[in-house]
């Protein structure tokens, strides 16, 4: 079931600057852009959830800025890419074992072991493919919203902690926000 969004409501003095002079993922100062980071923060209870969505207008270089549109990759999106690599696996080793090595040996008992290991090669091959490039602090998006504390009955926002790739633009988006910080209106989580 999906409901209507409603835009959200900040407690008095929660305010947030990003840096706009380099670049939030390589920390480069040419060839800045200002793109909206669409970054969504979900709260599960039991089987549903609230989904909150933050759009980050943030700087990002031409070579960084793919990865303002990638959103990290979840628990379930690995085991799923484990599952399906797992089933793949088992699949054609039992058409090439059962039609071209005519081998029961390999059915009865390499079956599970080579899948297994056929698996894991190309889910470390997925995982490799997702890594930063040189300069890059992330391949995914560079700021993420890891924590938003909400008042119970209206939904006011009353403080966010945000996380960041790169390390200068985290120290410089703690200078731009020193008084939020200090009123732990806005905390930093280091990655």
């Amino acid at each position: 079931m999906q409901v209507q969004k409603r835009p959200l409501h900040f407690k008095q003095g929660l305010t947030y600057r990003f840096p706009k002079h380099m670049c939030c993922n390589c920390g480069c100062a040419q060839g800045l852009l200002m793109l909206d980071q669409d970054t969504r923060r979900t709260t599960y209870l039991f089987g549903g959830g609230s989904e909150l969505t933050f759009q980050l207008r943030l700087p990002f270089c031409d070579a960084c800025a793919p990865s303002a549109r990638r959103r990290p990759r979840s628990a379930v999106h690995w085991m799923l890419v484990f599952l399906l690599a797992f089933a793949m696996s088992a699949a054609s080793l039992i058409v090439l074992g059962d039609q071209v090595l005519e081998n029961p040996l390999l059915l009865k008992y390499g079956l599970l072991p080579l899948s297994l290991l056929m698996t894991a090669g190309v889910t470390a091959f997925v995982h490799w493919r997702a890594r930063p490039r040189t300069g890059q602090a992330s391949y995914y998006q560079p700021v993420r919203v890891v924590e938003v504390r909400r008042e119970f009955f209206s939904g006011m926002v009353t403080s966010i902690r945000f996380s960041f790739a790169n390390r200068d633009y985290q120290a410089a988006f703690e200078a731009a926000n020193q008084r939020e910080i200090a009123s732990l209106l806005l905390t930093v989580k280091s990655r």
